[in-house]
């Protein structure tokens, strides 16, 4: 991988964990129900950077930063 790859794969993971600390505010505030975040799973990344967009894949609920790299695929 180059540079760039791996920079666009940490950009997934930490906004996999964006999403989790900003779901816990709405949650926090009474504008979200109850969240399971994501945390542990940011590996999946690269997995994703990994697969084509045609490989099937089956998903766990706390699988964000897959789905978040996957959706930089053409």
């Amino acid at each position: 991988l180059d540079a760039a790859a791996l920079i666009e794969i940490f950009e997934s993971q930490a906004l996999s964990r964006h999403l989790d600390f900003h779901a816990r505010k709405l949650q926090a505030r009474g504008e979200a129900f109850y969240t399971i975040g994501s945390s542990g799973h940011e590996g999946n990344a690269a997995i994703a950077a990994a697969f084509r967009l045609t490989d099937m894949a089956f998903l766990h609920y706390r699988d964000a930063a897959f789905m978040i790299q996957r959706s930089k695929k053409d």
